[in-house]
């Protein structure tokens, strides 16, 4: 028998939900769900102070659901998210990375951060496990708008698989010359998407990935507004 023992290891446990607003179900019949889950939860929170918090899968657009039905609930939706309880953004509504422009990538999160920080707080996190894949560009949008972290579950290459871990602040991406962004009602900026290549939990501390930061802050509340 080996004398040596294992090294002890830390799992994290988050309770959160994965919500598609409509799949096999239509949007209407997946609400009905969503009044309820959220009603729950609400119970949940309020009467179990043990009971950290609740992740809502990264998006906003589910608040503002659930809110429709049942706007008497907003005072008590406002003081959870404010208490870092109940957890949305950073996204809109989690965006499938393959099927959209670039542009709305970018408007997605812009408008999740914007509507987050109207509700007293967001996840500063770069929060998308369900797509099947990722733009070779997400790391200068996530920086863009000053999230420097990435949290995936799907696409990781054989290559990284074989690291034995699901943190590393390697973010290789393409390097193309582009013309600065800015962001504005009435015109389309041109952001070009490569093929996906290096897909993790990554930290993107890379300075090449700083570029435009302050434009895009200064140009997004223009367009939100």
């Amino acid at each position: 028998m080996s004398n040596k023992t294992d090294a002890k290891k830390k799992a994290f446990l988050v309770s959160h939900t994965h919500w598609d607003r409509a799949w096999y179900l239509t949007f209407n019949e997946f609400r009905v769900r969503l009044v309820r889950m959220i009603d729950r939860i609400i119970e949940l929170l309020e009467s179990n102070s043990s009971y950290n918090c609740f992740v809502l899968d990264g998006q906003v657009v589910l608040i503002e659901d659930y809110l429709e039905i049942k706007p008497e609930k907003e005072s008590h939706i406002r003081a959870l998210i404010q208490q870092g309880r109940l957890v949305i953004g950073p996204w809109y509504v989690l965006p499938d990375l393959f099927l959209v422009s670039g542009e709305s990538i970018i408007r997605n999160l812009q408008i999740g951060l914007e509507m987050s920080n109207d509700f007293g707080n967001g996840l500063k996190v770069g929060y998308v496990p369900d797509p099947f894949g990722h733009p070779g560009q997400l790391p200068q949008i996530l920086q863009g708008l000053d999230i420097d972290n990435f949290i995936f579950m799907r696409g990781m290459p054989e290559s990284i698989n074989q690291l034995g871990t699901l943190h590393f602040n390697c973010w290789h991406q393409m390097e193309l010359r582009l013309e600065p962004i800015i962001l504005r009602k009435d015109i389309l900026t041109l952001l070009p998407l490569v093929t996906p290549i290096l897909l993790g939990a990554m930290i993107c501390k890379n300075p090449l990935l700083n570029w435009q930061k302050n434009k895009w802050k200064k140009h997004s509340k223009n367009y939100l507004n």
